[in-house]
C-alpha cells in the first residue's frame, strides 16, 4: 500500500515562495563536482553527524542531469541527477535529506523536513532556518514528530489525567 505524501505539494510550494527563484538568478555551483564535494561536506560535518550518526556511511555522486526538467535521486546508488538550473545550496541541501531519511518514511514528511532544516541551519545559518520554520508554519505543514495518535483511548486518557 503506498502512503499518501500528503506535505509534498504544500511542501514544494512553499520552498518556491521562500527561496530565490530558480529560473533568473544564476546557479550557486557550474559543475557536478562543486555540487558533489558540497553535499558530501554538509552530510560530513561533526556538528550534523551527532544527531544523525549514519550519515557517515553516505558519500552522493551528482550525475549530469542533462535535458532533465527536475531533480533525480536514487538512494540505491547514492546519486542524484541535478539539472544546471537547479544547483542551488538549498536544492542540494533538500536532495542530502532525502539520503539521511529513515527508509519506510514519507519522503517530505516531519522526518524529513528535520533533516532538512538541521541542514539549511549548519550550511545556510540560523535566519535561513527560521525563515524556513516561520514560512513551514505559515502553510501549516509539521516539521515536528507528532505527539501521538489523537483518536487512541490512550492519548485521550493522558490528556484527562493532565488536566
Amino acid at each position: 500500500m503506498k502512503v499518501n505524501d500528503s506535505n509534498k505539494s504544500k511542501f514544494f510550494r512553499m520552498e518556491r515562495d521562500h527561496f530565490p527563484d530558480i529560473w533568473t538568478t544564476k546557479p550557486d555551483f557550474r559543475t557536478t563536482k562543486e555540487c558533489q564535494d558540497f553535499i558530501n561536506q554538509a552530510l560530513h560535518d561533526p556538528v550534523f553527524l551527532r544527531r544523525h550518526p549514519h550519515a557517515a556511511d553516505i558519500c552522493v555522486h551528482i550525475r549530469p542531469g542533462r535535458r532533465a526538467r527536475r531533480m533525480n535521486w536514487w538512494r540505491e546508488d547514492n546519486s542524484a541527477a541535478i539539472p544546471r538550473a537547479f544547483r542551488r545550496k538549498h536544492l542540494l541541501l533538500h536532495v542530502a535529506a532525502h539520503f539521511v531519511q529513515p527508509e519506510g518514511s514519507l519522503k517530505h514528511g516531519w522526518e524529513f523536513l528535520k533533516i532538512y532544516l538541521a541542514l539549511i541551519h549548519r550550511e545556510l545559518g540560523k535566519n535561513a532556518s527560521e525563515g524556513l520554520r516561520n514560512a513551514l508554519k505559515e502553510a501549516g505543514i509539521s516539521y515536528r514528530k507528532p505527539r501521538g495518535d489523537a483518536d487512541s483511548e490512550e492519548f485521550k486518557q493522558m490528556l484527562r489525567e493532565r488536566m
